[in-house]
This record gives structure tokens, C-alpha cells and sequence, in this order.
């Protein structure tokens, strides 16, 4: 029991990264590219992964692919691999792609690297300034109040009101520590399961979010114009194209309109009038749509949703700076009030003192 335990932890904290994932791809992309069939390059790609739970993903793969099950089966199997990748492999085999299905999702693997890179590297400064402030307050409210209650008690006075409230409220929260764990993690869980249970709701969330709407809405229009580009540049008729991108979009309201709008083609609509219909929530950027009408009429769809594609990525290499910006802010501001609260808490009780004292 303690084993499983242990092994599952393991396995929660090894968990592949965007960067070992762009890794594989390029090097799968570079044994298809050599003439090796997928589960032979597959075979000699596994034994060199440096993350151990990829390592051993792949081989699971390569055992099922051994026993005659479908590229895209055996990747769906593994849930820690993104979800880009089932659907994106799948529609490389019907193709026969399968290089250049790589070569993508390389990319694509490239930019999720970089943009979460840029996140994390952005919100380090403030991760610190906040297990500092936490250490500060915690060694302030047992430490130093502990202090003036001490000389306040040994000299008659009453201590402000407002030290007593601090002490009560910190003393309160440690005392009880147990049971706002249990809390915190209920609202863990809860948000976990309000997540997987409301996509709409939350795909709803995410375009109004102040901070995070640009971000998220250049992101889920480049997966929607460079995965939809790729689709139909393996071969697949435009209907199956556009269901197979909507399976690897991560909003579930553009997923929505994308899956409709492929119903809508298969009465003789185009695509630009499909996906006008179908896009209740106006979520596809017109940029995109102008270029999809423009590559339908000059018969160049592909290299127009390439296009605008591209745009939305280096718009998305722009965006996350400003974001990255604004998340720094947001978390320093509630730290730089903490330590004005600090030192406000460290005054008050020492003029209240003297001034009683003196009186």
C-alpha cells in the first residue's frame, strides 16, 4: 500500500514537461524523416528520454502498437501526454503525414515551452517575496506580538484593540491549522471538480478574465488556425478537418463552434460562412475569418490559415510579457500592503504604550 503510495507521488512529481515533449517530437520527426516506420523510431527514441515516466509511456505505446492497436489509440491511452496529440497523430495516419504531424506538434509543444517559461520566470520574483512574507508574518505574530502583550500585561496598560484583534485572528488560524488544511484542500478539490464538470462555464471564464483574456484569446485562435492549417494540409477533407481541430482547442466554446461549423460545411456552406454561423460567442478573430475567406476565394487556404496562424503567435509572444507584467504586480501589491500592516503593527503598539505611560 505504502509502495503504490509512494510510486504515484513519484509519478504526480516526474510528470513531462512542454520541454521534454518538444524534444520527442523533433526527434521522432527526425527518424520518420530517415525512413524509420513510427514504432521502430518510437523504439529507439524511448530508451534515451531522460524523464523516466515518458520513458516508460513510450514503451507502453510501443507494446500496444506491437499488438496491431493505431498509432493515435495507443497515445490516447497515456492522459499525461496534451491532448493535441491523439487527434493531431490520428489525422497524420490517415494522411500518411506522419513527419510532418511531428514537425507540428514540435512547434506547438515549442510555444507552450516558451510561453509557460516566460510565466514562471515572471511570477519567480514574487513565489519568493511570498514564502519570505509568509516566514515574516508568521515570525512577527509569534515572535514580536508574544512581546508587547508581555510588556503591556507586566505594566498594567491594555493593548490596542487592534493588536489584540491581530493576535486573535493569528493565533486562531495556527491553533487551528489542521482544519484550515482540510479547507484549503476542499476548495482544491472543489475547484478541480467545478473545472472538469462546467468547460462552457469556464471557456466563458477565461475570455472575461481581465489580466488573462488576451492571452488566452490569441492562444485558442493560433491552435484553432495553425491545427486546422495542418489538418488540411495532410490531406483530409475540410468537414473531418475542422472535427479533428476541434478536438485539440482548449476552450470548449470555440471547440463547440468548430465542431458545428464542420455540420454546417456538409450542406455546401463554405468555410468562412460555416464558421460565421456557427461562432455564437464571436470567439474566431475576424483577422482569422478575412484570411480564411480571402484563402478560400484565391484557393490558398492553407498558407492563409498559415498566415494568420503566424500573426497570432507572435501576437501571443507580445501578450505574455504584458501579462507576465501584470501577474508580477498583482502578487507583489498584496505583499507590499502586508509589510506596510507590519510595520503599522509594530508602531501602534509602542505609541499606545508611551502614551499611557506619559499620561
Amino acid at each position: 500500500m505504502k509502495m503504490k503510495f509512494l510510486e504515484t507521488a513519484l509519478a504526480k512529481f516526474s510528470q513531462p514537461t512542454a520541454m521534454d515533449f518538444y524534444v520527442l517530437c523533433v526527434q521522432v520527426s527526425a527518424f520518420l524523416r530517415a525512413g524509420l516506420p513510427l514504432n521502430q523510431a518510437l523504439e529507439q527514441i524511448a530508451p534515451h528520454q531522460k524523464n523516466m515516466q515518458l520513458q516508460k509511456m513510450l514503451k507502453t505505446i510501443i507494446a500496444d502498437m506491437d499488438v496491431g492497436m493505431s498509432a493515435a489509440e495507443a497515445f490516447a491511452k497515456q492522459k499525461q501526454f496534451p491532448n493535441i496529440f491523439a487527434p493531431t497523430i490520428e489525422s497524420g495516419e490517415k494522411a500518411s503525414e506522419l513527419e510532418e504531424i511531428f514537425n507540428k506538434l514540435s512547434e506547438q509543444m515549442w510555444l507552450r515551452t516558451t510561453l509557460y517559461s516566460k510565466i514562471n520566470s515572471a511570477l519567480l520574483t514574487p513565489k519568493i517575496a511570498g514564502v519570505l512574507m509568509a516566514l515574516l508574518l508568521t515570525g512577527f505574530a509569534k515572535i514580536m506580538i508574544p512581546q508587547y502583550e508581555k510588556m503591556f500585561k507586566e505594566s498594567g496598560i491594555a493593548m490596542p484593540w487592534i493588536c489584540n484583534a491581530f493576535v486573535n485572528t493569528v493565533n486562531g488560524f495556527f491553533n487551528n491549522l489542521l482544519i484550515f488544511l482540510v479547507i484549503f484542500y476542499g476548495l482544491y478539490r472543489g475547484l478541480k471538480w467545478f473545472f472538469h464538470t462546467h468547460p462552457f462555464l469556464v471557456a466563458k471564464i477565461k475570455l472575461k478574465m481581465p489580466i488573462y483574456k488576451p492571452l488566452h484569446y490569441s492562444l485558442i485562435n493560433y491552435q484553432f488556425a495553425s491545427n486546422l492549417a495542418l489538418m488540411l494540409n495532410s490531406g483530409l477533407n475540410v468537414v473531418v478537418a475542422c472535427q479533428q481541430t476541434s478536438r485539440v482547442i482548449d476552450n470548449a466554446l470555440l471547440e463547440q463552434a468548430v465542431y458545428k461549423a464542420s455540420l454546417v460545411m456538409q450542406t455546401g456552406a463554405s468555410i468562412h460562412q460555416s464558421l460565421q454561423k456557427a461562432d455564437k460567442n464571436k470567439i474566431i478573430d475576424p483577422l482569422v475569418l478575412g484570411f480564411i475567406d480571402s484563402g478560400e476565394k484565391a484557393g490558398s487556404i492553407v498558407e492563409m490559415l498559415e498566415d494568420a496562424a503566424e500573426i497570432h503567435k507572435t501576437l501571443l509572444n507580445s501578450v505574455v510579457d504584458k501579462v507576465s507584467t501584470k501577474l508580477t504586480i498583482l502578487v507583489i501589491t498584496p505583499m507590499g500592503l502586508c509589510m506596510v500592516g507590519m510595520y503599522l503593527m509594530s508602531l501602534v503598539p509602542m505609541i499606545s504604550y508611551f502614551d499611557k505611560l506619559i499620561k
